[in-house]
């Protein structure tokens, strides 16, 4: 699987959290909802300050075995955080060096990837809101590497 070395930028977001675990698959529940009440709400439009309607799907907070325990932000890129909306959470990620892949599943791929070692500082999947087709929505999907 092909991925490029990238350097980011300090990432200021505001979003929405769960705290979850891949414990029988609690995760992929706990995602659902997250996007679930982020479009139910419109919550994209209550962030002020944002830099684009890009949405961050930000992985964090890992456990040290990456299996019990981890925290999902759903947000927007902001360039101030003087004002959270209700609710939701805000949180500044220092810069890191990134695996870069663009293409849609990676994670399977990921965890088994031998190239690089994960840092599990924060890992997360940027969408394109203005796509209309989402089976041809592109995802970038971005693990932090050491």
């Amino acid at each position: 699987m092909h991925f490029e070395r990238v350097q980011y930028h300090e990432l200021k977001v505001v979003g929405i959290l769960c705290k979850t675990s891949r414990r029988y698959g609690a995760c992929y529940q706990d995602i659902l909802h997250l996007w679930q009440k982020w479009a139910r709400e419109s919550l994209i439009l209550q962030i002020p300050h944002r830099v684009s309607d890009h949405i961050y799907n930000i992985y964090t907070d890992y456990a040290a075995d990456d299996v019990s325990s981890f925290s999902v932000i759903l947000g927007c890129q902001v360039s101030s955080l003087k004002v959270i909306p209700e609710g939701m959470t805000s949180r500044v990620f220092p810069p890191v060096t990134f695996a870069c892949y663009e293409q849609v599943e990676v994670w399977e791929e990921v965890n088994q990837e031998k190239a690089y070692e994960r840092n599990y500082i924060y890992d997360f999947e940027l969408y394109d809101p203005t796509a209309i087709d989402l089976e041809q929505q592109r995802v970038i999907t971005m693990i932090s590497i050491k």
